[in-house]
């Protein structure tokens, strides 16, 4: 996807390890970490033993959450646009340039849910 969308890309290796680790960390927030969860869902209190289940809205969560939303939408912008790109490339000039709006339009939706990401460069 990388190559689809800049042909000339500088660092390709370094990029696709970087995203190698992003889907890693991706797959323990949608997977959970054993280690990381084994208290989760239990409340200790002196003899008392109490199991609860979710809604979990710690700020943790909440950011893992957002960040997993983020680079989905991120993903499956840039994986549609590498998938239709070359589709239109024969339409008519209506259609192309309709095409070329809604990129437009995705890639600046994308933009701004970045620079609502806790820890963007703002």
């Amino acid at each position: 996807m990388l190559l689809a969308l800049v042909p000339d890309i500088e660092d390709l290796e370094k990029r696709v390890d970087d995203q190698e680790k992003l889907y890693e960390t991706l797959c323990m927030a949608k997977h959970g970490n054993p280690k990381a969860l084994r208290r989760f869902g239990v409340a200790l209190s002196g003899n008392t033993m109490r199991l609860y289940h979710g809604p979990i809205d710690t700020k943790y969560v909440v950011r893992q959450g957002r960040f997993a939303l983020y680079h989905a939408a991120r993903m499956t912008g840039l994986a549609a646009i590498v998938f239709c790109k070359p589709l239109v490339d024969g339409a008519q000039k209506e259609k192309r340039r309709r095409y070329g709006r809604v990129e437009r339009q995705m890639v600046g939706r994308v933009l701004a849910l970045a620079s609502n990401m806790p820890d963007h460069p703002a």
